[in-house]
């Protein structure tokens, strides 16, 4: 499917024969330089070497009914799958563990599998394979070479959600250079995950070829050098979207120098390289310098310059920013910090943006009857202008991370909505209307998770999007903020830890058509106490946010508990609830959910764990969803005998659409 696959397999299979190279010249060298002298008959090593193997045998049952009721109309699919499968692991050598050494793991299986969907019965049986093998040459050497395979199939179960068949395979080698002065590590690699639903169906599809470089210079004195460069080609598809393809190359170069009094300043320099083509063309180069001295004890400064050149799309933008500071420990309570600088954004057709700014911040630290009093005073400002815009402005790799249930929320007024691109951390586009939404009413974006997709609950994701043109402008903004908290340790709140933190936002912004423009002028007001008891954790807040953009009120209660009450038992369990209210919007959303896990192992042999998960999510522009999954296990353990079963059912609610899932496992599994 991907023409670098071949590629890589034609890389491995030199990288091999390089290796098999290595071993005649090894084995001939040993014989060139003879030994010792010994008396009587010398004994020839084996050829080959191979420990007994140990493994499993696994018996396993699974029946799944999952339905879903849409306008009135309900389709269901009910599948019965019988395996019967076979693992085995050993190692083994050529000759000598140091010359080729060897790690055999193996699977093998059969599946019977009767489905019942929308498109009648299906009747199947099939072959189970799975494999990790691995083989290391010269693994005592200075420049150790392991080439690899690994293939796995598992079932998994994501919350709210069919089960899914995974296959993850993998082909590769590594060079490990094991040198006193630059050590270094070379990995070629492709790997491919595939998830499908019963009945065969794919449901997401990833390729990729991956080769990187990573050498560090540690022989230097009083600094520290490292490179790194990683090509990446990257082939992705989910169910019913267009297939996602492109490639990558970045290349950095990071050097750290140390020097002054016990090397406590630093200088650190870097350069990086992004090219990437295909669907999600972009390029970059970034530079940066981060100088810290350290005066005294007490008083350090710092200076950083980056410069940022990237193109998107035909749009080219330059970036220099400026930062100068100092972190200041006036007592030993507290801490002051300062900023200023500024930044110079060139972009095509010459337009310019230009920043200042400046803040400055005390942290305050101070053991006081009772406990411990935390307090800061923070105040800021920045200048900004923009000049008449006459194309989108791209922006890519903003970092933002869900919160369970809780969508991210985007409150700049310039955004175009359409534009928006969700990726993982690794770069990995997520599918729009299957992993996300985004909503827009008014000056508010929503970007909300899906449940069942493929975005983790607290999944950290990038977000890449377009900025409209808009009318020169002028923005002036100041900030200041004030907070305290008291950590209550002794007495008869102890536990107890009340906190407030008061926030001003004045903006104003000059131009021509203010009619394009909302300044972002807030007053932000949180008040709250956590309460630690026992082996519980609560939380209780309420925040008053009375902005121009988008003003709201929120209210939010939590608890916590997950502790280890015995020896025999865990047990976890997370509670939360919020209410919010943006009424400039007119949107009254109100969140809650409570997940519980419990692990008790009962007596020599048993064990059981339990685990629920309800959530409830009300909205009144965007809709409701309700959800609730109740899974147990039960597991058996004697000698060298294994028995599982599993029980899951689950039930996912939303406006127009009612989904249930309901699954029961049972398992054998025998060791030797």
């Amino acid at each position: 499917m991907i023409a670098s696959g071949r590629t890589c397999r034609a890389i491995l299979a030199a990288l091999a024969l390089a290796a098999s190279v290595l071993c005649s010249a090894a084995a001939a060298l040993a014989q060139d330089q003879g030994g010792p002298i010994a008396v009587g008959t010398a004994q020839a090593p084996p050829p080959f070497h191979l420990d007994l193997p140990n493994g499993t045998f696994n018996f396993d049952y699974l029946y799944e009914h999952d339905t879903n009721q849409q306008q009135g109309t309900t389709t269901g699919t009910t599948d019965n799958r019988f395996q019967e499968t076979l693992n085995m692991l050993t190692d083994a050598y050529v000759l000598s563990p140091n010359l080729a050494y060897i790690n055999l793991g193996g699977t093998f299986g059969l599946q019977q599998e009767s489905f019942d969907g929308p498109g009648g019965k299906q009747y199947t049986t099939g072959v189970l394979d799975g494999w990790d093998v691995s083989t290391t040459f010269l693994r005592n050497e200075v420049a150790p070479l392991t080439l690899y395979t690994r293939r796995t199939e598992q079932l998994i179960t994501p919350d709210f959600s069919p089960s899914l068949d995974s296959t993850d395979t993998t082909y590769g080698g590594s060079l490990d250079i094991r040198s006193n002065s630059v050590p270094t590590q070379i990995q070629i690699y492709q790997e491919n995950d595939l998830q499908t639903q019963f009945g065969g169906m794919t449901n997401y599809q990833l390729t990729q070829d991956v080769a990187h470089w990573h050498t560090d210079v540690i022989d230097l004195k009083n600094q520290t050098l490292a490179w790194d460069y990683t090509y990446q080609n990257t082939s992705e598809q989910e169910q019913d979207s267009p297939t996602i393809r492109y490639q990558s190359h970045n290349a950095s170069l990071n050097d750290v120098l140390y020097f002054g009094p016990q090397n406590a300043s630093s200088l650190t320099s870097s350069a990086a390289v992004t090219e990437q083509t295909g669907n999600l063309a972009f390029g970059q180069i970034r530079l940066d310098e981060n100088l810290r001295v350290q005066h005294s004890s007490d008083f350090q400064t710092h200076y950083d310059y980056s410069l940022d050149q990237s193109n998107i799309s035909g749009i080219e933008q330059i970036s220099n920013q400026l930062d100068a500071g100092f972190v200041h420990h006036l007592f030993e309570s507290l801490t002051t910090t300062g900023d200023v600088g500024g930044s110079l954004l060139n972009e095509t057709g010459g337009s310019e943006v230009e920043q200042l700014f400046g803040k400055l911040d005390f942290n305050y630290r101070k053991t006081v009857p009772y406990g411990l009093l935390l307090a800061n005073l923070d105040l800021g400002w920045q200048w900004l202008y923009s000049p008449q815009g006459t194309s989108e402005t791209p922006i890519i790799n903003q970092p933002e991370t869900f919160n369970n249930t809780q969508p991210i929320t985007l409150t700049q007024t310039n955004i175009d909505p359409a534009s928006i691109v969700v990726l993982s951390s690794a770069g990995v586009p997520y599918l729009k209307g299957t992993d996300f939404t985004v909503n827009t009413v008014g000056n508010l974006i929503q970007i909300q998770r899906i449940l069942g997709g493929l975005i983790p609950p607290d999944g950290s994701v990038l977000l890449d999007y377009d900025l409209l043109p808009q009318a020169a402008n002028t923005t002036n903004t100041g900030n200041f903020g004030i907070g305290s908290r008291y950590e209550i340790e002794k007495g008869p709140l102890h536990g107890l830890a009340p906190y407030l933190r008061y926030n001003v936002q004045s903006q104003t912004i000059d131009t021509q058509q203010a009619g394009q423009f909302t300044p972002d002028s807030y007053q932000d007001v949180v008040a709250g106490v956590d309460y630690r008891f026992w082996k519980f954790m609560f939380n209780a807040e309420q925040q008053w946010h009375d902005s121009t953009l988008v003003p709201f009120n929120a209210s939010r209660v939590s608890a916590r508990f997950d502790e280890r009450l015995d020896r025999d038992t865990n047990a976890n369990v997370t509670a939360s609830y919020a209410m919010l209210d943006y009424y400039g919007e007119h949107d009254y959303v109100n969140d809650a959910s409570i997940s519980a896990v419990l692990d008790h192992k009962i007596g020599a042999a048993w064990s059981i764990v339990a685990r629920a998960i309800w959530m409830n999510d009300r909205d009144e522009l965007f809709g409701n969803t309700e959800g609730l999954e109740e899974q147990l296990e039960l597991r058996w353990k004697h000698n060298q005998t294994d028995l599982y079963g599993r029980i899951r059912n689950a039930t996912l609610r939303s406006t127009n659409v009612v989904s249930t899932f309901q699954v029961f496992e049972i398992g054998l599994t025998r060791r030797f």
